[in-house]
């Protein structure tokens, strides 16, 4: 499948920025969620874990970290954007552990319910889900964002999506309590 560049400047501007929000959360709100606990809403805390360790995997997916069995004839990679792809092979030994633990971890705890949980202990640490993140964050800059010669997004400065970007269920929209661009 090849991309229009309507298509492309979408995926950089819109639905990658969006994604990157989904991946950094845990990492980048650190202090207001250990504000949180004992709170009704820290249950936000563990959203956003599971949303970074499923984002971790789709990014890993779009870099060519991850192999994808069938591929998908509408799945997007890093190259069809202008990017590069990253390998496993070329990770130093312990991001290669992180990041092969984390997408183990992701499949038997979020893609699939499964019985068998052997060897997650290691990986399930906000340690292990921040380094993960590191490691996903620095290669998108590697290998979509240096290439094409793009900023990497402000994701406090920049809204992801649309004008939609914090529209509720009842059709409200919140209003940001930091500015925007």
């Amino acid at each position: 499948m090849e991309l229009t560049e309507a298509q492309k400047v979408a995926f950089l501007d819109k639905h990658i920025p969006h994604r990157l929000c989904l991946l950094t959360t845990f990492r980048d709100r650190q202090p207001w969620f250990r504000e949180r606990i004992g709170h009704p809403d820290c249950d936000l805390l563990r959203a956003a874990k599971d949303s970074a360790l499923i984002s971790i995997r789709m990014f890993a997916e779009f870099l060519g970290l991850k192999t994808v069995d069938g591929k998908r004839n509408d799945a997007v990679f890093v190259d069809m954007l202008g990017g590069t792809s990253a390998h496993m092979e070329d990770l130093p030994n312990k991001e290669r552990s992180v990041i092969g633990g984390l997408l183990r971890r992701a499949n038997k705890e979020l893609a699939h319910l499964t019985s068998d949980y052997t060897g997650q202990d290691e990986f399930n640490t906000a340690k292990a889900l921040v380094d993960g993140i590191n490691i996903i964050e620095g290669l998108l800059r590697k290998h979509l964002y240096e290439p094409l010669k793009r900023s990497f997004p402000d994701l406090v400065k920049e809204k992801p999506i649309g004008d939609d970007w914090h529209q509720l269920v009842d059709g409200k929209r919140s209003v940001p309590d930091f500015p925007r661009k």
